[in-house]
């Protein structure tokens, strides 16, 4: 009942889309990579919280240059991302059948 219950806990704290990828990183690499990927989570939205609540984003939002730039960084951080993406090899193989779908008594239709 503990496991279940760190289990809940920690999937409650990161909402929306860092709870999924939580999900992921501990189904596919363990534990320790999950806490580490938990602790990621937890020290990056909160960073980000507080960038918002001291009104640093808006101080560095409201001069143009770094506007440009923090735009720039980004279009081009999910331009490379989509082009990994779309440029990956597939692992996946479509199969084509051969047999001839049977009967359970042996016969063919």
């Amino acid at each position: 009942m503990l496991t279940y219950a760190g289990a809940v806990l920690s999937l409650i704290g990161p909402s929306g889309p860092g709870g999924l990828s939580r999900v992921r990183v501990d189904s596919g690499f363990g534990i320790h990579p999950g806490l580490r990927h938990l602790v990621g989570l937890f020290i990056g939205t909160n960073l980000m919280l507080l960038a918002v609540i001291t009104g640093l984003a808006a101080l560095i939002l409201d001069v143009p240059s770094p506007r440009a730039m923090l735009m720039g960084l980004s279009l081009a951080c999910l331009g490379y991302l989509a082009a990994r993406i779309a440029l990956a090899e597939s692992r996946f193989k479509f199969v084509s059948l051969t047999l001839a779908a049977t009967i359970p008594n042996g016969d063919t239709p």
